[in-house]
């Protein structure tokens, strides 16, 4: 069994979960949960811990009501502790999988890819959705069909219908359940009945939190009455909205069909792709990505003339439409990384979206297996602006033979190194008075060119970032520890895909291709999971709204950042200098978390009989022997310097 939807609703649980082995999707409302909340306990027998190390005593509520009114009554009583996750869905999703993965099927998580067509002289407001629906395409991934509907014009016969040997050749061999209508009502009402007897999982389209399901919720609405549009669309009959303002400051209605999950691919493909786009256009990013694109109505001008002049292609542009979708997920895969982001953390696939509420459940997930307590109550600290990543200016001009000082995965590791988080952090009323007097009696660029006295942190064996916050050494942060975890899964599921890899090669049948290269897929994707969690912890870190927010912690990352790669570079720099008996610089840019040197003195000195392969490996072979241990070597110095608790930067 395993979930795909869970919330928490009023006093109830909503879930929807699947049995193995079936694309049926059952729901529940749950009515006797019993949640617990925790409070200090002063007994060194206790079960549960806090983050800060103290013992807690759980107790266990009838009802998430009780366990609400007792938070309640006990808020801002001086001295009084209050530990556990306020999440009571997830903390239910937790203990019902007693924090471990569930064993999913992604291919029996049923999809549906929606683009609609709608007859306007204008682009249609969603808000006000005035303008009459009059088409649509649902793709269902597990049927593999595609339903397409239209609202037949005036200039067509009462009999008329879409003729797929007529459809451009991509289109001809997909399997297509076409129906037209004479009025929108039962266009609308055989979409809305297609969604509710599907039992869809998630709904999904391009930009279609922008558009298309805001103008089919308001316009069913008008048409069919919010309560049929209510018990269609939602599983528990049920359909939220809040007013949003977008990336461009722009207000808009932003609608939750409670119990089916809805993921805009277009902000998927926004979140998860790395290569920076002129458009983010389905057209163009089809494409950018297949080598395929929408199809032209060029001759009508326009979609609302389209709809007047060729209702046949105004049918096969709206299935293309969809087509593209389903075509650009078969290459990207990004519904499959969001399970495997989903599962991992036992979190919502909506969640998976955003950084703050998705770190928070996977943060209460791993201490639920070590027997710790997530926070109740946000962190209390000020919030200011801090200072960002550093970018060096570049040596302008042509550059021969650049290399690339990496390095990788920056933040996560710097999280590691420094041993960070909320319970290491020291506060600045425990700092013994000689470590407080660093902060006037020295300075970053100080601290950088080593003209500091730092040999006081070895005596009270803390860590110290260059933003002046400092951190315990006794234990290690459990911040550090899951970073670690996720590494450690990586390299697991890095290997599985790699091992599928090769088995896929050996094959000898195609059932057993087939099966190798699924193998291979859902274990590239847990791996790229493992890699989005790692580096995107830092990403919630700076949020002020982030249940564990502190920022002298955002601050030590991004200050320690920059001291890592102005230590490393510059040292490198002199290093080359003296390698190579110059006086010239050959650190020619820097950004965050990498650095550019020329090692062209190297290449002159290789024999002019050398080929351009035979330089490309001298130099490769150059930055293995001579660069990489030396680089080790400065970080290893930087790490003792500042006491660290382990170099984890090269």
């Amino acid at each position: 069994m395993y979930y795909t939807y869970f919330k928490t609703y009023g006093n109830k649980i909503l879930i929807r979960y699947k049995d193995q082995d079936s694309d049926r999707t059952l729901s529940k409302v749950i009515s006797d949960y019993q949640p617990s909340l925790f409070t200090k306990d002063n007994s060194s027998e206790s079960e549960w811990t806090s983050v800060y190390g103290y013992g807690l005593n759980k107790i266990q509520f009838d009802s998430i009501r009780a366990a609400k009114d007792f938070a309640k009554q006990y808020k801002g009583v001086d001295n009084f502790v209050l530990e556990g996750n306020s999440n009571y869905g997830n903390q239910f999703i937790i203990e019902l999988f007693d924090g471990q993965k569930p064993d999913y099927q992604a291919n029996y998580i049923k999809r549906a890819l929606i683009d609609i067509e709608v007859h306007a002289p204008v682009f249609p407001d969603p808000e006000i959705a005035d303008w009459p629906i009059t088409g649509y395409t649902i793709y269902n991934n597990v049927s593999n069909k595609f339903y397409t509907a239209v609202l037949r014009n005036d200039s067509v016969p009462k009999d008329w219908t879409w003729d797929q040997s007529k459809s451009p050749e991509e289109l001809q061999s997909l399997d297509v359940d076409f129906v037209a209508f004479d009025d929108e009502e039962s266009l609308i009402k055989e979409m809305l009945l297609h969604i509710n007897t599907h039992q869809y999982d998630i709904i999904s389209g391009w930009n279609s939190e922008g558009f298309d399901i805001p103008y089919i919720i308001n316009r069913a609405n008008k048409i069919l009455g919010e309560s049929f549009t209510k018990t269609m669309m939602s599983p528990f009959k049920t359909i939220n909205s809040a007013d949003k303002v977008n990336g461009h400051g722009k207000s808009f209605t932003k609608f939750e069909i409670v119990g089916l999950a809805h993921l805009d691919y277009l902000q998927l493909y926004k979140k998860h792709t790395y290569t920076p786009r002129e458009s983010y256009k389905l057209d163009f990013i089809a494409n950018a990505e297949l080598g395929s694109k929408k199809l032209s109505y060029e001759e009508s001008g326009s979609l609302e003339n389209l709809y007047n002049d060729d209702l046949q292609l105004y049918v096969d542009y709206n299935i293309q439409d969809v087509n593209l979708i389903k075509q650009l997920d078969e290459k990207l895969g990004l519904f499959d990384l969001v399970f495997a982001l989903s599962y991992y953390g036992l979190s919502n696939f909506e969640d998976t979206l955003g950084t703050v509420k998705y770190w928070e459940q996977l943060i209460a997930k791993f201490l639920y297996t070590k027997n710790m307590v997530p926070l109740f109550n946000k962190v209390v600290g000020e919030s200011r602006e801090f200072e960002g990543a550093y970018v060096k200016e570049p040596i302008t001009g042509f550059h021969d033979w650049l290399i690339s000082l990496d390095l990788a995965s920056l933040y996560p590791h710097i999280i590691q190194q420094l041993n960070l988080g909320v319970e290491t952090l020291i506060d600045y009323d425990d700092l013994p008075d000689e470590v407080v007097d660093l902060k006037s009696t020295t300075s970053f660029e100080k601290i950088l060119s080593k003209e500091s006295d730092l040999s006081i942190l070895k005596e009270y064996d803390i860590s110290m970032s260059p933003s002046y916050a400092y951190y315990k050494k006794d234990k290690m942060s459990f911040f550090s520890e899951l970073m670690r975890e996720l590494y450690a899964q990586r390299k697991v599921f890095k290997k599985e895909m790699l091992s599928a890899q090769q088995k896929k090669v050996d094959a000898t049948t195609q059932k057993d291709k087939k099966h190798w290269e699924a193998v291979e897929a859902a274990m590239n994707n847990m791996q790229l999971g493992m890699k989005i969690c790692l580096n995107s912890l830092y990403g919630a870190l700076g949020q002020k709204s982030f249940l564990y927010y502190k920022v002298e912690n955002a601050e030590a990352i991004t200050m320690f950042g920059q001291m890592i790669n102005r230590w490393t570079c510059g040292r490198l720099n002199e290093f080359l200098s003296t390698l190579f008996e110059s006086e010239n610089n050959f650190w020619i840019y820097s950004d965050t978390d990498s650095g550019y040197f020329t090692v062209d003195p190297f290449v002159q000195s290789l024999p002019s009989t050398y080929s351009i392969n035979q330089k490309v490996e001298a130099v490769d072979s150059f930055v293995n022997e001579i660069i990489n241990p030396k680089v080790e070597e400065i970080c290893q110095e930087l790490c003792y310097y500042l006491n660290n608790y382990e170099q984890r930067m090269f």
